[in-house]
């Protein structure tokens, strides 16, 4: 980052689970020149402005947003392992992106190193909420390795008869036949049900 000549942040895993970010605008609070609640909390989609003019989101460089509201889908920081804002004019690098930047969210894929974690969350407005997170060899040569995450929410929000309910799966498979050669499969699958907040 530090022999990058664009205005770059990136928030890791650990920063989300501090702030306990329940989504990407949220997890964007502390970057510089990104106004992270413009429109206050919508469980339909995220939304920030970035130097002014309105961010565009991408997961692992693809373009996941299309417009506002209900074109938009959130995209759950709990199976990234971080997430990359890049500020400025060279957002418009990558494509049909706005000047003011863009966020990237990279997704958490399958590890040779074991990690098991279960995480079971409780809040404000009856915010019930389970996650889970595995990964590991699948064999004892390391040559595939798996990772699955999965969140499992059933919330309301603060306006009466919005719900902000959630199950999320993504499981990915790498296989890697040589050190210099690996092939990833990684998908996502959603069931929301929410409503408009505002």
């Amino acid at each position: 980052l530090s022999e990058t000549p664009q205005s770059i942040s990136v928030i890791g895993q650990e920063q989300m689970r501090d702030q306990g970010a329940q989504t990407v605008q949220e997890a964007t609070r502390y970057v510089p020149g990104v106004f992270a609640d413009p429109f206050g909390p919508d469980s339909r989609g995220d939304s920030t402005i970035i130097r002014g003019i309105a961010g565009t989101y991408f997961v692992d460089g693809l373009r996941a947003t299309y417009g506002y509201s209900q074109s938009t889908v959130p995209i759950e920081p709990y199976a990234l392992e971080r997430v990359e804002v890049l500020r400025g004019p060279s957002s418009m690098l990558y494509g049909q992106a706005p000047t003011g930047g863009i966020i990237n969210g990279v997704s958490k894929l399958p590890s040779e190193i074991p990690y098991r974690e279960i995480v079971v969350e409780y809040g404000s407005f009856d915010f019930k909420q389970v996650k889970l997170d595995m990964t590991g060899k699948l064999t004892g040569d390391g040559k595939w390795l798996y990772r699955v995450v999965g969140v499992a929410r059933d919330a309301d929000t603060q306006v009466d008869f919005v719900e902000n309910d959630r199950l999320m799966l993504a499981p990915s498979l790498t296989y890697r036949p040589t050190n210099d050669t690996s092939i990833t499969v990684l998908g996502n699958f959603r069931d929301d049900h929410s409503g408009s907040t505002q």
